[in-house]
Parts: structure tokens; sequence; C-alpha cells
């Protein structure tokens, strides 16, 4: 016998002896159904008082039943740490979920205009919160929605403006490379947030983040580290970035998101890889992958770029697969021979674009107008060498996000680690 709600199927089971079929369910919505139950039809051998004969029950559908289910009701107010804030700093959105029937139970989705942002699960009191450094500049519409639960009814709260500014034009833009380091039994770990930009930062504090909630804070270092240590994560995926607070003219930023994923199995391996460098025009930079199991892990991992990589730019691994587990590979990251000619015409353009005043100065046979040409080329040549050797005119910096996966679906092990590029600007 199968069970209908509408045209929907709420489940089936089998009659007895009685031809009598039962089901229980706690999952029809609020509101008005219809329920139906439809006999599949059935047919019956056996042995007459003559001969062989056959009993045909033929399919049949019950008329409706008319079911009311009632919820209590609930509503949702939404308040924000404060009304606005700068890029790549932490904004939280609290959501207080009540209910004249006492304090609903369940989850709480946080979204941006249409977009969710992630959903946190309501305390004993009914209330949750969503914390994001990762908001665009602009103006954002949150909103919060309590998803029924139990008998308790949905609800959304109104919408919250809320403003995302850049940072001060004078501040020196930063940017933020976040790594998780497990000790040796895959017990615990360590989130480690780096700095890069202009200078060092001196002061300011990371925010480590995991799928809008707060893991903690630390103090940005001399070196420009900070870290945290955390218990080990439960399994299932974890989406972890680390916000910088910003400190004495250097903006605030946050870190691409760092997927982390493990069965109840336990997360199999870590991932770690050397520290950033310098990429020269036209050179090929490489990096040491490092793969280590953890007990009796031996599958086969595969290394990716999975965000960051530049426009114009290529990465691939050496081995791009390691079996057993563990093992190293080489990550190779170049720009492609489109890319390297552009840097190429854009270095040596300010000289080219000294040609044609060559005809019209040695044309004119002036030797003043040669000097002049001649001081000009010098100029030319002498800003072209210290454009293309300084730091801060002739490198952008980029962070590239390396990930290692085995496996599937549930059963999918995802480690990931960011390493910080300096790259070549086309001039």
């Amino acid at each position: 016998m199968t069970f209908l709600d509408g045209g929907n199927s709420i489940g089936s089971s089998q009659m007895n002896a009685s031809g009598v079929a039962y089901l229980d369910t706690n999952l029809l919505a609020p509101g008005s159904h219809s329920l139906s139950a439809q006999f599949q039809g059935d047919m019956q051998y056996g042995f007459g008082l003559t001969s062989y004969v056959a009993a045909i029950f033929s399919p049949s559908t019950s008329n409706g039943a008319l079911v009311i289910v009632t919820a209590d009701t609930t509503a949702v107010s939404l308040t924000s740490s404060s009304g606005s804030a700068t890029a790549g700093t932490v904004a939280t959105f609290s959501a207080q979920v009540s209910s004249g029937a006492g304090a609903p139970f369940g989850g709480a989705s946080f979204f941006d205009g249409n977009t969710l942002l992630g959903t946190i699960g309501l305390d004993s009191h009914g209330k949750a919160s969503y914390s994001t450094a990762s908001l665009s500049t602009g103006t954002h519409s949150i909103t919060a929605a309590f998803n029924a639960n139990g008998p308790y009814g949905g609800s959304v709260s109104a919408p919250l403006s809320f403003s995302i500014s850049s940072a001060a034009a004078n501040a020196a833009a930063t940017y933020v490379s976040l790594a998780m380091q497990m000790d040796a039994s895959g017990a615990g770990a360590s989130l480690v947030a780096s700095i890069y930009g202009g200078t060092v930062p001196s002061g300011g504090t990371i925010t480590f983040l995991d799928a809008g909630k707060i893991l903690g804070t630390a103090t940005v270092n001399a070196s420009g580290v900070a870290a945290v240590s955390v218990p080990q994560f439960e399994n299932g995926a974890h989406t972890l970035t680390a916000s910088f607070s910003g400190a004495a003219m250097l903006a605030p930023a946050v870190s691409p998101a760092l997927v982390e994923q493990w069965p109840s199995a336990g997360p199999g391996f870590s991932l770690a890889i050397a520290k950033s460098q310098s990429l020269a025009p036209g050179s090929v930079g490489s990096w040491q992958v490092s793969v280590l199991p953890f007990r009796d892990f031996r599958q086969t991992v595969q290394l990716s770029c999975a965000d960051g990589l530049p426009e114009g730019y290529t990465c691939a691994f050496s081995p791009a697969e390691l079996v057993n587990g563990a093992g190293n590979s080489a990550l190779l990251i170049s720009a492609s021979s489109r890319t390297v000619r552009a840097q190429r015409v854009a270095a040596y353009l300010p000289a080219m674009l000294l040609i044609p005043m060559a005809f019209l100065f040695f044309g004119t046979g002036n030797d003043r107008r040669f000097r002049i040409f001649l001081v000009l080329l010098a100029v030319s040549l002498g800003g072209l060498l210290s454009g293309c050797n300084s730091s801060t005119r002739s490198v952008q910096m980029s962070v590239v996000t390396v990930q290692a996966s085995s496996g599937t679906g549930a059963q999918a092990v995802i480690h990931s680690v960011q390493v910080p590029l300096r790259l070549p600007k086309n001039h």
C-alpha cells in the first residue's frame, strides 16, 4: 500500500492478514494536506474444487482525507555587530527566534539577498549567530530564516541593511594565507595565518572562522604570523577563513576559503607546502607539496590548484597523484607564453616609443635636440630598469589554494593549504 500526500508519495507498507496497512510519519508540513492510500493490485494463485485458478485484485485508490497540521507561530529578529564594516573585517549577525510555546529548536539560515550565507543551530535560548569577513564592498540586505522544525512553524526576519566599505585610500593592501597544521596523531591541529604585503604588520589580530562560527583570535607576531590551537574538528565539511583586522596603515584582509573534509574514520592524512617565493618573468616556480598519512590510510591522493591562480598562469603537479596516501610532489607554476610576451612588450614599451622621436631628432641634424634625445633615452631606460626591479611596482600578490583529495561522497577526505605568490606585473 502506497500513501500519498496529494500526488506525492510519503511512504509505503505491507498489508497484514486482515488487509490493513499502517504508516506513521511526522514529516507533514504545517497546513492542509489531502491524504490518500493507493493499493497496487495483486494476483493470488491456488487450487479450486476442480482446477488451478488465479484470484486477481485490481489496483485502487481511496478518496482523499483532509488533514490540517498546525504549528506554533515563531518570529525572528535580526541584529548585527555594527551598522557597517570595512572589507576584510568580521561582521556578526545574530538571529533571535521566539515563540509563545517556548524556545524553538532547530537552525537559522542567514541570507545575503537570495544568496545563502550559512545555517547555524539555535542554542537553548533560540539564538544563533553567523560571522563572516567575506562580504564584498557595497550595501547588503541580510535576512535570517528559521527553518520549521517539530511543532514550530518557519518564519523570516525583516531585512537588515549592512554596508561594507573599502579600506582607507592610503592603507597598503595586505594578503592573508591560511593553513591547518595537524599533529602527528591527527587528534588536534593548529590554524596558522600569515600576512603578506608591502611591509610586515605591526600588531593587529587574526580572527579564525569555520563556516560562520568564530573559532578564536590571535595577535600577529613580528613575522606577520598568528596561530590558534583547535581541538580535532568533527567529521564532515569545514570552510575555514582568517580575517586580519588591519594595523599601522595596513588594510584589513581575509584569506580565501580553506576547505577541510573527512568521514568518521578520521582525517586520513596531513598536507604541507613550502613557503612563498617570487616568480621571475618567464620562469617556472616550484614548491614541494608533502602528504603524510595517519595510521593505516593507504588511498590514492589527487592534487590540484583549487583557487587563486591568476589569469595567464598555469599550475601542474609532478606527480599529480600520490599512491598509498604518502609522498612528495612538485607544484609547478608558470606564466603562459602569451603572458610572458605581454610582460616583455610592456616592459620595453617606453624605449620603443622613443624610436619615432629618434627619426624626428636625427632628421633635423640638430645637435642640441640629439643631446635631448639621449637624455630622454637614458631616463627611460633607467626608469625601465628601476621599475622592473622594484618590488612595489613590478610585483603583484596572489594566494593560491592547493587541494589534496581522496575518495568520493561521504567518504571523501579533502585537505587544503594556501601558498602566497609574488608574480610579475604587466607594466
